[in-house]
């Protein structure tokens, strides 16, 4: 291995991902297609990988007449793509859902390819949105001919961990 180059952790761009960086819980809205909209709470974690080259999300919600949903997704920023991308792996689904995207103003604006759901195969837009007070908005939307329609909306609340001395 003396040969080997290490790859260089595009730093300024992960960078970028800080602003997700908490524990947060949220009310969650799913719009299924074709289906009332269902409320319910929603957890997740995001934190930097060791290595520092991901920024790691674990999620959890138990979604009334559906289940218990958790799935762990990775985003990175790939120079070579000139992009970032994330890989999520879902309790709901066979395959990892792959997004990628970039930064449009504030938001983080991912789209996937098509990925098989329970309500078929589907492309989605996913925007995240920092907010001043250390909360974001996730809003993930489907792909139809008319456009883009909602399919998931919240706004994650950082939570606040007493430690105590």
């Amino acid at each position: 291995m003396e040969n080997a180059s290490v790859l260089a952790i595009p730093q300024t761009a992960l960078q970028r991902l800080e602003f997700l960086a908490g524990e947060y819980s949220g009310r969650q809205i799913l719009y299924p297609p074709g289906g009332k909209s269902v409320s319910y709470d929603a957890y997740c974690t995001i934190s930097r990988e060791a290595c520092e080259r991901f920024v790691k999300v674990e999620f959890y919600a138990e979604i009334p007449e559906i289940g218990i949903e958790s799935f762990t997704a990775f985003v990175t920023f790939s120079p070579r793509r000139g992009t970032y991308q994330m890989w999520l792996f879902s309790s709901s689904a066979e395959e990892p859902l792959h997004m990628t995207g970039d930064f449009r103003g504030r938001d983080l604006v991912l789209i996937s390819e098509p990925w098989a759901m329970p309500w078929g195969l589907q492309r989605l837009r996913g925007t995240f949105t920092p907010r001043g007070n250390g909360d974001f908005e996730y809003l993930t939307e489907l792909w139809t001919p008319d456009g883009y329609t909602r399919f998931r909306h919240s706004v994650f609340h950082r939570d606040s961990i007493d430690l105590e001395p």
